[in-house]
């Protein structure tokens, strides 16, 4: 652990060489720098304040703030940050001098960061899971509300694709979904496009602020990729290679719509596009009615 002693004046005086070795300083660099200078906002302004009232009393919320432990990002010599534990307490011997101990986390950090990550991607294809995707469609479709703009949506699904399992075995039907993954990935051109696994074979793919007829050339796009890839599917009736059906829907929504509609929608036009021959693109425009939506959800 980093350890250093502070005077009442909030300066370092002393820096053990674990605290040199964590901010990449030597100790004269250390010596005399006011430890606040090491921090980046707002703790960098809470320790400065702290260190300013020692001739009275600090304010309560700073003192609170300052003492015990907490989670702060040190400012390296290199100009990088890294995530630590700082302990501040004043000495027993002598309250005007402060030991602070340093704890790097940083290791703790990237593991809470894959964590966070693999909650909301999908552990097969590597692209984004039902829990980010409807997050996501929900920002989206506020934002849609807020701005009067349309979001579109494709739901794409793998045809004949237990056919393709049954024959070919999990590995290649787990291989033939990271390549449907991939090509629907490479649609997602701007930040604000996500596409995701919805669930088994069915994949979406936002697409906000959209229209229409982007959304059916987009989903048209996606249909002859996946097709391009000959990817060979011997008991489908529809293709000699693996094929997906899409459903295309775009709406702009209002504070009076539900959020279900659209993916209800997209939904809908995908059995459309499988009943019609599948291998193929089925768009429609606008989200379905309150009553249209109840009786969809109740089958």
């Amino acid at each position: 652990e980093g350890l250093m002693l502070i005077g009442a004046d909030g300066r370092i005086q002393y820096a053990n060489r674990a605290s040199e070795r964590v901010l990449g300083y030597k100790e004269a660099e250390l010596a005399g720098r006011p430890l606040s200078t090491l921090l980046s906002e707002p703790a960098a302004n809470d320790y400065a304040a702290y260190f300013d009232k020692r001739d009275g009393l600090p304010d309560d919320l700073v003192s609170a703030r300052c003492r015990g432990t907490r989670e702060v990002l040190l400012l390296q010599a290199d100009g990088s940050v890294r995530p630590m534990d700082l302990n501040l307490s004043a000495m027993a011997q002598d309250e005007q001098l402060h030991v602070v101990l340093l704890h790097d986390i940083s290791h703790h950090k990237q593991s809470e960061t894959a964590l966070q990550r693999a909650a909301l991607v999908d552990p097969l294809t590597g692209i984004a899971n039902r829990r980010q995707f409807d997050a996501c469609l929900e920002k989206e479709w506020q934002r849609a509300i807020r701005t009067a703009r349309p979001v579109s949506l494709l739901v794409l699904d793998v045809d004949h694709f237990k056919l393709f399992n049954d024959l070919l075995g999990h590995a290649a039907g787990d291989q033939c979904l990271q390549s449907v993954a991939g090509t629907l990935e490479a649609h997602a051109l701007r930040a604000t496009d996500l596409a995701a696994r919805y669930g088994g074979e069915e994949f979406v793919l936002l697409l906000p602020d959209t229209t229409h007829a982007g959304a059916a050339t987009v989903a048209e796009s996606i249909r002859a990729g996946i097709e391009r890839l000959r990817v060979p599917n011997p008991r489908s009736t529809t293709s000699d290679y693996v094929t997906v059906s899409i459903g295309a829907a775009t709406f702009i929504p209002t504070q009076f719509d539900d959020i279900r509609s659209l993916f209800l929608a997209a939904d809908r036009a995908m059995y459309e596009a499988k009943a019609a021959g599948r291998n193929r693109v089925h768009a429609v425009e606008g989200g379905y009615t309150w009553e249209a939506m109840q009786r969809a959800l109740a089958h």
